[in-house]
């Protein structure tokens, strides 16, 4: 797999193309690519991407986020 197309928060989902603006089900991070090349400045995700993978590791990222990855549980990539 494409080491681009992994997610930057979680790195357990590969999005489909770079760039799309896709949701990751795993952490609820979009795929901004803005964000990925400049990880301390805002864009689609209301927050940084530096931010957004301390609040993954830490567990506490908003719960609208959660709400989200529940919603897309589906779109999980079998085991």
């Amino acid at each position: 797999m494409d080491d681009e197309l992994k997610c930057p928060v979680c790195g357990q989902f590969y999005f489909e193309e770079r760039d799309d603006y896709d949701l990751c089900p795993v952490c609820g991070w979009f795929n901004d690519g803005f964000q990925k090349e400049y990880p301390d400045k805002l864009g689609c995700n209301h927050r940084t991407l530096n931010e957004h993978r301390e609040q993954w590791k830490n567990g506490t990222l908003p719960d609208y986020i959660y709400d989200l990855i529940e919603q897309n549980k589906d779109r999980l990539p079998s085991k």
